[in-house]
């Protein structure tokens, strides 16, 4: 990170720390990709990746968001989805 990088993140930090709301210290996304009508979608699985949905007014994770998630240096991990037994 640069230090224009650096301020606007403890800029942030101290907004959200006197909003109340959590930060987060987590750098990583970790994601579902679901096949939703035949298209892939992509839905959030920790609070890192619920922020940036909430961030962008969805419920899920588009292309974009992901985007800007891996430019503000954000890593993105795909996770699978819980699967019950003998459910394909």
């Amino acid at each position: 990170m640069n230090q224009a990088q650096i301020e606007a993140v403890a800029n942030a930090n101290a907004f959200l720390n006197n909003a109340g709301l959590p930060l987060i210290d987590e750098r990583t996304l970790q994601v579902q990709v679901k096949n939703v009508y035949g298209k892939a979608t992509v839905y959030p699985a920790n609070e890192p990746a619920e922020f940036f949905a909430a961030i962008a007014g969805t419920k899920t994770l588009s292309p974009l968001v992901l985007a800007y998630a891996r430019r503000l240096g954000f890593d993105i991990k795909q996770v699978e989805a819980y699967q019950l037994p003998g459910v394909q």
